[in-house]
């Protein structure tokens, strides 16, 4: 960035986040737990917002061996899905599969009327299933 003119210092104070944010979004990296040997799952009982649950599934894919991410979070009635990806995984199809949708490398979905170990569960099947051997 600094060989194309960015100023690297004023692009970090753009980036700057407060402490509470970083330290929620912290917490949630810090409960993932490896699928498949690639992709992090992260299951957030409490309400969480959606700002924060992106932010943490891109979180995830600055950490060694993780290709894809998924948060699940509750709000409201539903449990939510953050999915992200670094390119090598279809998170779209994987999330399409739970009525959700989005692009190759970001998607989300919005579960109604199930439990978060049901959604998880589901979400590795389709995991699974989409991946296959690979």
């Amino acid at each position: 960035l600094r060989r194309a003119g960015a100023d690297t210092v004023e692009l970090k104070r753009i980036l700057q986040d407060d402490i509470d944010a970083y330290v929620k979004r912290a917490e949630l990296v810090k409960l993932a737990k490896m699928y498949n040997d690639r992709v992090a799952i992260v299951e957030y009982n409490d309400a969480s917002d959606r700002k924060l649950a992106a932010q943490a599934a891109d979180e995830l894919l600055t950490i060694s061996g993780v290709q894809a991410s998924f948060v699940l979070y509750c709000e409201h009635d539903a449990i939510n899905i953050s999915a992200r990806s670094l390119g090598e995984i279809n998170v779209q199809l994987i999330l399409e599969k739970l009525g959700g949708g989005g692009h190759f490398d970001t998607a989300g979905a919005q579960v109604h009327d199930k439990s978060m170990e049901e959604v998880s569960e589901e979400l590795k099947s389709a995991i699974s299933e989409v991946l296959g051997g690979k």
